[in-house]
């Protein structure tokens, strides 16, 4: 069977898009915690390497990924107070409003990531704002494993650094679990 390559459509994203975009994220998350200073923030995305940040096929592996991702939250007992979406050509974002502690929807988040193949597509970063700073929360504050690689599973943080995957490569293994995804 021939594989289908995701990426053959969608807008190219620059530089400058995608840190345009980091900016917005941060902005609407200071914005977010500092009404809700209490709670935390669930802030989720698809890690996706190379120009094409959005599609058709990407947005249908965040929709089914933030179902699995929802799901977990519900058998968690947590309280979603809001949340919002962002469907740009940088990509789809959902932030979750949560009141829980942080480190409990760290946990639900990195089982999340490391559940399956599709859950470790995405990026779940846990937020808090404590007396005006806002800071994230760790897998290694709690003492959680680093993320593997997509393809090698080394630790993904030294694959990227040194660029041992070409961004074809990588684009290939996510076009195969969206394959795997949608059979």
């Amino acid at each position: 069977m021939i594989m289908e390559n995701i990426f053959s459509s969608g807008e190219k994203q620059q530089i400058a898009d995608v840190l345009a975009n980091k900016d917005d994220r941060a902005a609407l998350q200071k914005q977010i915690l500092e009404k809700h200073p209490e709670d935390c923030l669930l802030a989720v995305k698809l890690n996706i390497p190379g120009p094409i940040k959005n599609n058709s096929r990407l947005k249908s592996l965040f929709e089914k990924g933030i179902d699995q991702l929802e799901k977990e939250l519900k058998l968690s007992n947590f309280k979603i107070i809001a949340v919002k979406s962002w469907d740009k050509g940088t990509g789809c974002e959902n932030f979750y409003l949560i009141k829980n502690t942080a480190a409990n929807v760290k946990k639900t988040a990195v089982s999340f990531e490391d559940k399956n193949d599709l859950g470790r597509l995405f990026d779940a970063d846990v937020l808090t704002n404590k007396k005006g700073i806002i800071s994230s929360l760790s897998r290694k504050q709690l003492k959680q494993n680093g993320r593997k690689c997509l393809i090698c599973q080394r630790p993904a943080k030294k694959c990227a650094r040194s660029r041992r995957h070409t961004i074809k490569e990588l684009q290939d293994r996510i076009s195969e679990i969206y394959e795997e995804s949608f059979q």
